[in-house]
């Protein structure tokens, strides 16, 4: 029963911008686990469903950032019928309560109305654990583990719904940025803003966008390349098993490369040309020190820099 918890773990915020927040998440995986070998079923429970919540959150938040006009209506609703409520963070979303919480989410992804029952009816569960009943109501793991299975499964559908959007913003992030002056730390800001988990990063690095199949041999297509290597080498960061994403970004980065490319801004300038292995030694060498040996000399005998 432990992996559970580390599976939805997966699909929280890789990082917060709070660190209050971070110990938070951290406090609730402890106490799952901390629960599970005194046989605390109900303790257990209420921590992952805790975590559970903080995931449909975040859906909501990210739903709302990205301007879903249910999500949008319904927190207007509350605000209209609770003098002073506000919600300027995803957790101000705990105001609502749980139920009406997840079928406003729910529903806005277009779940069927018997799925959104029964995703309302781990709400009930949780309040068998944490009310002062008088009554232990799960006394075996199996009890709450069915559970706990039915809340992943209910996390992996909501997951599987918001797949498009986080393809959205990927491709919004690099058609937005690609010819400014960005520097790494946005790209971490992009991460933390958008509260991107390891889930949504393994889906972003499934993804193959249309310019990566292209020569780089077009200022457009060279530095959305350079740009994408970049972003990579972050995401990987959170992952547990960092493959061998960023070498494959560093071959499709060196297809159809030239010499040198033009950089122009606008169409009527005058041919303005840059050594492309120039840029390359500014942009992509300073991530190579972060690569294990084997993957930093592989790198430099992709980028010819060996």
């Amino acid at each position: 029963m432990e992996d559970h918890v580390y599976l939805l773990r997966s699909y929280l915020p890789a990082e917060y911008e709070e660190r209050e927040t971070t110990e938070f998440i951290d406090y609730l995986v402890a106490a799952y686990i901390e629960n599970l070998p005194t046989e605390k079923f109900q303790f257990s429970f209420t921590a992952f469903h805790m975590l559970y919540m903080s995931y449909i959150y975040k859906i909501k938040w990210f739903l709302k950032q990205r301007g879903n006009v249910n999500i949008e209506d319904s927190l207007q609703e509350f605000i209209r019928q609770n003098r002073g409520a506000s919600f300027n963070t995803l957790f101000d979303l705990s105001q609502m309560s749980e139920k009406s919480s997840l079928e406003k989410l729910l529903r806005s992804l277009n779940f069927h109305a018997n799925d959104v029952d029964l995703c309302k009816n781990l709400v009930e569960v949780r309040n068998k654990c944490s009310h002062a009943s008088g009554k232990i109501y799960f006394k075996r793991s199996q009890q709450v583990e069915n559970y706990i299975l039915e809340g992943l499964d209910n996390v992996n559908s909501i997951q599987r719904k918001i797949k498009p959007l986080l393809i959205n913003i990927f491709e919004e992030f690099i058609n937005e940025n690609w010819d400014k002056n960005w520097i790494e730390s946005d790209i971490k800001d992009w991460i933390i803003k958008n509260y991107i988990s390891q889930k949504d990063i393994e889906e972003i690095l499934l993804f193959k966008a249309p310019f990566l199949k292209l020569n780089s041999d077009t200022k457009e297509n060279f530095y959305k390349k350079i740009l994408y290597c970049v972003l990579v080498s972050e995401l990987v960061k959170y992952l547990d098993v960092k493959g061998d994403y960023l070498t494959k970004c560093l071959t499709v980065l060196m297809k159809g490369l030239p010499k040198q490319i033009d950089i122009k801004k606008d169409p009527e300038d005058a041919e303005r040309l840059k050594n492309t292995q120039e840029i390359i030694e500014e942009k992509i060498v300073p991530l190579l020190p972060s690569l294990s040996n084997e993957e930093a000399e592989k790198s430099q005998r992709i980028l010819k820099l060996v």
